[in-house]
């Protein structure tokens, strides 16, 4: 079995020292305006067209890979717009609702009202899918919405 981190930081090594041979200019550039994601086996390449076209032109001598625009990783979905990016998580929340029944239920301005206690609450029937529940909001605050993380810093608990 190839390891293929190790692979990819050998020829990533490659590649930087094949650019450095081009000229010292030209590898400062890649090294600034290039950022590089990977988690397991998806990877995500960020910078100007030009640099990840030529990058991605040497990592394709080594590795078997699909490229073109990002549109959803790790479940983030992006979208792109003249001259930003926006980022959400709206397909992953729908999921979520899906998934524990509460497709239609109310939404609410506040994450948590000012006053509630966890004890205030009605027990958990099923601890383990309190548990995934807390899990996948806790991914949201990650995410795209920090502004959740107190009210599930504060469920969690319960």
């Amino acid at each position: 079995m190839v390891n293929w981190r190790k692979k990819f930081t050998c020829n990533n090594h490659k590649v930087m020292m094949m650019t450095q041979a081009m000229s010292a200019e030209a590898s400062s550039t890649i090294m600034e305006n290039l950022i590089v994601l990977f988690h397991v086996d998806d990877g995500l390449l960020m910078g100007p067209g030009e640099t990840v076209h030529n990058y991605t032109k040497q990592l394709h001598v080594e590795f078997d890979m699909v490229v073109g625009e990002v549109d959803c990783y790790l479940g983030l979905q992006v979208q792109r717009f003249n001259d930003c990016m926006k980022i959400n998580q709206t397909a992953y929340v729908k999921k979520l609702l899906a998934r524990y029944h509460m497709t239609y239920a109310k939404p609410i301005s506040l994450p948590i009202a000012p006053d509630w206690i966890p004890g205030n609450s009605p027990p958990a029937t099923d601890t383990n899918t309190y548990q995934e529940i807390i899990g996948s909001l806790t991914y949201l605050t990650l995410g795209t919405l920090p502004d959740l993380a107190y009210a599930v810093n504060v469920a969690s608990r319960a």
